[in-house]
């Protein structure tokens, strides 16, 4: 009897929701298509016509072609002829010695070619026939095998000997080791421009672990611009359905503003927006159109999930062994919490932020009817646990809030076991470790530094954005050229604005603030738009745990600088991207306008 009545309230309750206004107006689309489809349709067509005959894709073709249709014995010969006259030029320079890679490196290839020298099979044959190369073209980038059925032969033994002969001679002057990187790289852009979709797979995997390498932020923008590069091609040609609209006039406005506000800040010329606005593009537009594939979505979640349960692990091992770092805590009163990890962030805030994405997604992965989906539990408990050793009470709040939007959504079982949860915390809380206790207990509580620490930030930054309506420019020179001038006593050397749409008006001004509130409102109407027409669509907890991501760090953003590394821009603006890709690939765009 009390479940259902408990299901009857909840059945009343989502009714009531689906009738307001504020939800209608949330999931009711625009009917905007009408006007202007014919002179846009034919601009299109004729887009396309002449991008397919341009001369950059006509190389391109040429050289796909060329490569794959090639000999394996050409090639074989040419790297033997290679590797020979490499090791001669050599050994007229220096003594020889195998550990010298100039001797080395050319003898490896050498050898290695050989057997190339006697095969009697094209390119084509020999990658599509191998179990491994031939899985990964075939099964994973999805290429057909009548592209390399329908390629002729060609066998140049002796243009490949003389080339080789020719490119090992100029070993004098360039070191050996850039053929196999010139190869290999030419190797990566073919396979990127026919499949764009492919270059985001390294760049989730390697996400939590690019701040272990030198330059981690020039290292996603060098891999997200290849992304954006390779994606070019495909949505010129029409391979990749897009349309312009006014959810990507915003983002383009606001990609301007970024790139403006780091080409006049108040401390001189900072590149920090530029290279946003670099993320930004780089995650949007290859994202929400090369992501409509459920199979690419799937594997892009799926290899954020696993570099996510790494990241986590390791920060879970970091507090079991004691390594918690103490600085970021108030020690007079959480010295026994025993420190917050950072895992491979380097900061707990950081790592809170990369979590609060992991987490939700876990939650979506979880609920979906794919084989194998009880495997998500392990990136939600690894990711879940973790967030608890940061101590990040911003993040805290960011998961319950993504929690409860999740479960309030999901269906009307959660539904009820969300209105019987408060019953069960009661019951919970005394039970919980007294370190939770005390943190929870803290929220809100201005007699604790940190929280009070941020309040009069705030007031400070509020009077700076009254001053400077327009922003100061981007970077953290900039902030504090300007910020100690309207800074509270005792807040002077603060490093950020500790709330994200703070931050944004005062680097990029009121303006950017507008747009950011924009597209965030665009994305919750596509949300409520595909689910309400999609109600029973097998992507739809895929698609609520990406909003619930939104939720959370639009939660955690009212107490934090989501970005104050900026590789996080990216992760973010992909998280956006995604969502947009998912609620087109289930059949409502109208509701953008166009």
């Amino acid at each position: 009897m009390i479940r259902e009545s408990l299901e009857k309230a909840a059945d009343r309750l989502r009714s009531a929701a689906g009738n307001s206004r504020l939800l209608g107006a949330l999931g009711r689309p625009d009917d905007e298509r009408g006007q202007g489809s014919a002179r846009r349709g034919r601009w299109h067509r004729n887009v396309l016509r002449e991008s397919e005959s341009g001369i950059l894709f006509r190389w391109f073709r040429m050289a796909r072609d060329g490569f794959f249709s090639a000999h394996l014995r050409s090639v074989g010969f040419f790297l033997f002829a290679w590797g020979l006259s490499s090791v001669a030029v050599a050994l007229i320079r220096v003594p020889f010695e195998l550990r010298n890679p100039v001797f080395g490196i050319p003898l490896a290839v050498s050898v290695s070619a050989l057997s190339l020298c006697f095969s009697g099979r094209t390119v084509a044959h020999g990658l599509t026939n191998d179990f491994l190369t031939g899985n990964f073209l075939l099964g994973f980038c999805r290429f057909s095998l009548s592209l390399f059925e329908a390629l002729p032969r060609a066998t140049h033994t002796l243009r490949a000997l003389f080339a080789g002969f020719a490119l090992g001679v100029l070993s004098a002057f360039v070191h050996p080791m850039w053929l196999p990187v010139v190869i290999s790289g030419s190797l990566v852009l073919l396979l990127g421009f026919a499949v764009p979709e492919v270059t985001l797979i390294p760049i989730l995997l390697g996400f939590p672990f690019f701040g272990l390498l030198p330059h981690p932020s020039l290292l996603l923008g060098g891999l997200s611009l290849f992304s954006f590069v390779c994606w070019v091609p495909k949505a010129l040609s029409g391979h990749r359905q897009y349309r312009f609209l006014k959810i990507d006039f915003a983002v383009l406005l606001f990609a301007a503003i970024l790139i403006a506000g780091s080409a006049v800040t108040a401390a001189g010329v900072d590149g920090l927006g530029a290279l946003l606005a670099v993320y930004l593009l780089a995650a949007w537009f290859p994202v929400r159109t090369g992501l409509t594939s459920a199979l690419w979505r799937r594997r892009a979640i799926g290899c954020l999930l696993f570099s996510g349960s790494v990241c986590a692990a390791i920060g879970v091992v970091q507090y079991l062994l004691g390594r918690g770092e103490v600085r970021w805590l108030d020690v007079s009163r959480f010295g026994d919490l025993g420190g917050r990890v950072s895992s491979t962030f380097g900061n707990p805030n950081i790592l809170a932020v990369f979590l609060l994405i992991v987490f939700p997604l876990s939650l979506g992965a979880l609920f979906t009817t794919e084989r194998g989906h009880w495997f998500a539990l392990i990136p939600l408990f690894l990711s879940g646990v973790c967030l608890i050793f940061t101590w990040s009470r911003g993040a805290w709040l960011g998961a319950i809030a993504a929690t409860v939007f999740f479960l309030l959504l999901l269906g009307r079982g959660t539904l009820v076991a969300l209105m019987v949860s408060p019953l069960a915390l009661t019951g919970v809380l005394p039970w919980l470790p007294n370190g939770i206790r005390k943190r929870f207990e803290s929220i809100g509580n201005l007699a604790e530094s940190s929280s009070r620490y941020r309040v009069n930030t705030w007031k400070g930054v509020v009077r700076m954005i009254r001053a400077h309506p327009f922003g100061i420019g981007s970077g953290e020179n900039a902030f504090h050229a300007v910020f100690p001038k309207f800074a509270v006593s005792g807040t002077e050397s603060v490093m950020h604005a500790h709330n994200v749409f703070l931050q944004v008006a005062v680097e990029y001004g009121i303006v950017s603030v507008v747009l950011l509130l924009t597209v965030l409102w665009l994305l919750s109407r596509s949300f409520f738009a595909a689910r309400s027409a999609n109600s029973s669509n097998s992507d739809g907890a895929l698609m609520l745990g990406t909003m619930s991501a939104l939720v959370s760090l639009s939660v955690m953003g009212m107490f934090d600088h989501l970005w104050y590394q900026p590789t996080l821009f990216y992760l973010i603006w992909f998280v956006a991207a995604l969502l947009l890709a998912q609620t087109e690939a289930a059949g409502e765009e109208s509701f953008y306008g166009s």
